[in-house]
């Protein structure tokens, strides 16, 4: 049997299809060929009593997974009707063939081969198809890592240690240095909650002059203050950094 593909590209087969065939009477007989991604044996779920009838289809497992609903094809009403639902469902769609006879066993024998064959298709299909690299995983970076089991006062001791190479950098007027160094406190203050206003003692440590100074030393003595929850310590200093921005 040669598969027609009337619907579909014969080189990347969909996986699942409607067949048809025409008898000699005309009439249009068809099935649906599902290539599954798993196989099956279907003798394990078919009773002994009816077996029989399902002829070869119970033998062993069809491989590679491939199976014809209905086993025998069923008279539709016309090609255009498959044609529509084809599209509908985004279907290939096959002409097998004429049949000699309308029988049971020959209408087994050609779905089983159009099954067949549209299962080796799609076999070599997926077997020209690279297949998908694994997800690279990513990359740990050791100092986040470490950032992520420190306890907050530990952090800030962190943030304190890079605001100390920020001034250090900002009087010494080395931009590269002030970039390393607010990339760093950056870093710590990604794994400090928002109350702790690391973003703003950052932007304080850049200002050039003592006034940088006055404010980075009040925004860290805040923090600690509120690590160690001496809250009331906080308005105080709270006070201090609101009258050291407006001085400026």
């Amino acid at each position: 049997m040669q598969l027609l593909f009337e619907m579909g590209d014969p080189e990347r087969p969909r996986g699942h299809a409607l067949v048809y065939f025409r008898a000699p009477d005309g009439a249009i007989v068809a099935t649906y060929l599902v290539v599954l991604p798993i196989g099956i044996e279907l003798g394990k779920y078919v009773p002994p009593l009816f077996a029989g009838s399902l002829g070869g289809l119970t033998g062993g497992a069809i491989s590679p997974g491939v199976m014809p609903l209905p086993p025998l094809p069923e008279a539709v009403e016309s090609v255009a009707v498959l044609e529509r639902l084809a599209r509908l469902r985004h279907d290939d769609l096959l002409f097998g063939g004429d049949l000699p006879s309308t029988a049971p066993d020959q209408l087994l024998a050609a779905a089983a081969r159009a099954a067949h064959e549209y299962a080796e298709r799609f076999e070599a299909y997926a077997a020209r198809e690279p297949a998908e690299p694994p997800p690279a995983l990513p990359e740990l970076d050791a100092e986040d890592l470490l950032l992520q089991l420190m306890s907050d006062r530990d952090r800030l001791g962190e943030l304190a240690k890079r605001t100390g190479q920020l001034r250090y950098a900002v009087e010494g007027n080395d931009p590269q240095a002030v970039a390393e160094a607010v990339a760093a406190m950056e870093r710590v203050a990604r794994h400090l909650a928002p109350k702790y206003r690391a973003a703003e003692l950052i932007a304080a440590a850049q200002q050039p002059g003592p006034r940088g100074q006055r404010l980075a030393d009040l925004y860290l003595q805040r923090a600690y203050k509120l690590a160690a929850e001496e809250f009331d310590a906080l308005p105080a200093l709270d006070a201090a950094i609101a009258a050291e921005q407006e001085a400026g």
